[in-house]
């Protein structure tokens, strides 16, 4: 047994070790624990971004959908545009030439109004020819009464007379049938031309030609508008070309200074972003640690008798992270906990103003 046996010292030392060893293996374990709470929590926080970044993709899929949209929208306003300018010319090509036919139109109606003028100075020289040899018969056999006092010519004189006072009334209705007469004889050259026998089809002929030129006016003006603007654009394309066409003939050290000039906004710009993102990343911070604090205020505001009115109520398990699509909610919830509360507590003190 004495040989078998080790020495007491050598136990005590084994002992020690074995000590130690569990002392290792106690701060192991301690560690694997840590190891695997951070792991839980990483593997949370992994959840969320990925979920995160689903959603992020999804909204980049709608943008992306939203610009080819977009450039889709703009090849069609191209084409629509250059087939609005053909368009435009071929109208303008068919006002000129609806103008100068117009133009001959309204010369050959105006000779034939002259030529029908000509006819009626003719005819009524021809009248008044014969009025006038009435006349002069009228005076020698008045004169011829007068010498032989005839009361029939003192009748002669009187219907002179009267024909002299109506004599105005008449030049009036042979105006009047003398316009009417030229219209009628428009009316049948047109009829002749167009082969319309209706004059009522005449005016409305002419009333749909009115609309459709007034249409036309209108589309033009609408095609000016588009090429207004189409103008605005290309002086805005011509404008970049120039300042880019500068910038081509910049010297080197102007180049230089401008380069350096852009990398400084650059620099700017990321630093503010660096900031911006710093400021997110806080922000959610603050997001997670108040997550435990709202969660154990709507606990205990929802073993009292408090009931929301106006929010609804919002479920908390483990798989729930604050970010910024769902805070606003949970906080609402809260928030109007807290009022009901504070109203409760003003009108037990009695205050004057509960709501203030």
């Amino acid at each position: 047994m004495k040989e078998v046996r080790p020495s007491s010292a050598k136990m005590k030392m084994d002992m020690h070790k074995i000590k130690t060893m569990e002392n290792q293996l106690d701060k192991a374990l301690v560690k694997y624990s840590d190891f695997q709470a951070q792991n839980k929590k990483l593997r949370g926080e992994i959840d969320v971004m990925r979920r995160q970044m689903k959603k992020q993709k999804y909204v980049n899929d709608g943008y992306n959908r939203e610009i080819k949209n977009v450039a889709e929208n703009c090849k069609k306003m191209n084409s629509q545009i250059m087939v609005r300018q053909s368009h435009s010319e071929e109208t303008n090509n068919q006002i000129l030439a609806l103008k100068a036919k117009h133009e001959h139109d309204k010369l050959v109606f105006e000779m034939k109004i002259m030529e029908l003028q000509k006819k009626l100075k003719e005819r009524d020289e021809n009248e008044k020819g014969k009025t006038m040899k009435g006349e002069d018969v009228a005076v020698a056999i008045g004169g011829g009464a007068e010498a032989f006092s005839n009361p029939i010519e003192l009748l002669k004189r009187r219907l002179n007379k009267w024909l002299t006072n109506n004599k105005e009334k008449k030049d009036l209705m042979d105006m009047y049938v003398r316009n009417v007469k030229i219209i009628e004889d428009a009316f049948e050259q047109i009829k002749e031309q167009t082969g319309i026998a209706s004059n009522e089809e005449i005016v409305t002929t002419f009333c749909k030609s009115e609309e459709q030129n007034n249409s036309l006016i209108n589309y033009i003006n609408n095609l000016n508008s588009d090429i207004d603007v189409i103008e605005e654009q290309n002086k805005h394309i011509e404008a970049e070309i120039k300042r880019h066409e500068e910038l081509g003939q910049l010297s080197e050290k102007e180049k230089r200074t401008l380069k350096q000039k852009l990398r400084q906004e650059i620099n700017d710009i990321k630093s503010s972003t660096l900031t911006k993102e710093a400021q997110i990343k806080e922000v959610e911070n603050q997001m997670v640690e108040i997550k435990d604090f709202v969660q154990t205020m709507v606990a205990n505001f929802q073993e009292s008798d408090f009931n929301l009115a106006v929010t609804s109520p919002m479920q908390y398990h483990e798989d729930v992270q604050f970010n910024e699509n769902n805070v606003t909610l949970y906080l609402s919830e809260l928030e109007e906990y807290i009022s009901t509360f504070i109203t409760f507590l003003a009108q037990r003190n009695k205050t004057s103003y509960p709501s203030i």
